[in-house]
């Protein structure tokens, strides 16, 4: 049975702070044009893992606390090359977000959650994860990280960390309260799903074929408002500028993709429902290519100099 409404609990049982294993020199790392383009968005992640003594036939049981272990210590080893992650944000004399490498630590808890992996309603994250599995950061904090133990002996690990690695200013509040203003759902799209978009428009990628697919379902539930013919869908697609820097050469490849920080940009198109609902998937497609083509090279440096 599916626990529908997250009605399980989650309990804390341990908080402590996971510093990098060596010292580190303290200094400030100013962030770039790209990542203060960004606002602040805290993004959460979670990885589910079943009970390892039922998938393996290692002699050594795993429990929880010796997983977790591995994980802390693990996790001190890594911030020692990510050591950003260690560090705090804090606002520098132009009252612009820096991070500061002090190697403060990251926030980490563990936790018990009485229900099994397979009872998990994956579809509505809103109910059975946020607020449950994926941390909050602590104030100036980079990154949080839970590790919750389930009834069935498996184990799910989530981080929360910041795109412009802030969490200095929320956004101020809205002056009007909407109801379901941002609703989170998790599909499985399988392989030969996309390949028939794909086919409805050959010299396109699968993400522009998607992409145009649910922006069509948007717009079909968007018409069902009585007005809707007055309004319009947007869709933005989140693009890695990494591979348009490169200039195809191996030495600049390296280079930039070793770069800690964002090459971001969200193009995106608006259009009216009704259009949206008329016209086919191949239509929609073209015009999802057409918004996703200005994030070229020269879009990007402009955006570094800028």
């Amino acid at each position: 049975m599916c626990s529908e409404n997250g009605d399980f609990s989650v309990s804390v049982t341990n908080e402590e702070v996971v510093a990098a294993v060596l010292p580190m020199q303290e200094y400030w790392l100013p962030l770039s044009n790209l990542d203060l383009l960004l606002p602040p968005l805290d993004v959460g992640v979670f990885f589910c893992y079943k009970n390892p003594n039922i998938i393996t036939s290692t002699t050594n049981e795993m429990t929880f606390g010796t997983m977790v272990g591995s994980l802390k210590k693990a996790l001190a080893q890594t911030l020692i090359s990510y050591y950003v992650f260690a560090g705090e944000v804090v606002l520098n004399s132009m009252g612009e977000p820096e991070v500061l490498c002090n190697n403060r630590g990251v926030h980490f808890l563990e936790a018990e959650a009485d229900v099994q992996l397979k009872n998990l309603n994956f579809y509505n994250p809103d109910q059975s994860i946020e607020g449950k599995f994926v941390p909050k950061k602590k104030n100036g904090g980079i990154i949080a990280i839970q590790a919750t133990a389930l009834q069935c002996g498996g184990i799910i690990v989530a981080c929360t960390f910041d795109h412009m690695y802030t969490s200095i200013s929320d956004l101020p509040p809205p002056t009007t309260t909407y109801a379901n203003a941002l609703l989170s759902r998790i599909y499985y799209i399988t392989a030969e799903q996309l390949c028939h978009m794909q086919s409805l428009a050959v010299t396109r990628t699968k993400l522009e074929c998607f992409s145009a697919f649910l922006w069509k379902m948007v717009a079909c539930v968007a018409s069902r408002n009585i007005n809707s013919k007055k309004i319009t869908v947007k869709m933005g697609i989140v693009v890695d500028g990494r591979k348009r820097l490169d200039n195809g050469n191996k030495e600049s490849k390296v280079m930039i993709e070793c770069y800690f920080g964002n090459v971001l940009s969200i193009p995106f198109g608006e259009k009216l429902v009704e259009e949206l609902v008329k016209e086919s998937l191949g239509y929609v497609m073209e015009f999802v290519h057409e918004f996703l083509s200005v994030a070229t090279k020269e879009h990007f440096l402009g955006l570094v100099i800028g």
